[in-house]
């Protein structure tokens, strides 16, 4: 009987083993990362990556960093800058031609430079007429991206000196990559009350 107990032992180790070999752990880890999904379990929470931009601090989030959205980040940043200094050719260097902007159901459209150049000099003293400061972007979204054209969702804000925010407005933008070079092709602004009203009436009366 003893050598029965012992066969028998030896069988069920056996079995354990030919179980063990054949178990597809891969399954196993995923059932378990699947389990957080599950009522009564967190699922792990993933952060997306912070950006800094703007000129009062703020930390942006942004859905997407493949390297297209990384890359016209750095020229949206470029731009906001160059916005707040009211630097023209700094503005021009971020852009592409023909470029295009909606303002309310009217299109602005610029063929070369040289327009953009006379309508940022209305632009300025208009700003200035409403008593600007500066503009910061409260959130900045890469909602498409491809390989030479992104989308960004963004949102804006006007500030008077003192810090007080006067006036937030939604702007979708879309950027395009030329010769190597992102720039931005399209804005379309939800901007009330402010210059870009001015600026849309001063293009329909000089024809441009």
């Amino acid at each position: 009987s003893s050598s029965i107990t012992l066969f028998i032992r030896f069988a069920i180790l056996y079995l354990e083993l030919l179980i063990l070999c054949s178990t597809d752990w891969t399954q196993i880890s995923r059932k378990a990362a699947l389990s957080y999904s599950s009522p009564g379990h967190a699922a792990p929470k993933v952060e997306s990556p912070t950006l800094h931009l703007g000129a009062g601090g703020q930390f942006l989030r942004e859905s997407m960093m493949s390297d297209p959205a990384s890359d016209l980040t750095k020229s949206f940043k470029r731009y906001l800058h160059a916005f707040n200094q009211r630097d023209v050719e700094g503005l021009l260097a971020e852009m592409h031609f023909p470029h295009m902007r909606l303002v309310d159901d009217v299109f602005q459209r610029w063929e070369t430079s040289d327009g953009m150049v006379e309508m940022e000099e209305f632009v300025t003293k208009s700003l200035k007429s409403e008593g600007w400061h500066t503009s910061e972007a409260k959130s900045i979204e890469a909602v498409q991206v491809g390989p030479e054209k992104v989308h960004l969702a963004n949102r804006m804000s006007r500030l008077k000196e003192d810090g007080t925010e006067y006036n937030t407005f939604d702007t979708p933008w879309i950027f395009t990559k030329v010769d190597g070079r992102w720039g931005v092709r399209f804005r379309s602004s939800f901007l009330k009350n402010a210059v870009g009203g001015a600026g849309t009436d001063y293009l329909v009366e000089e024809g441009k």
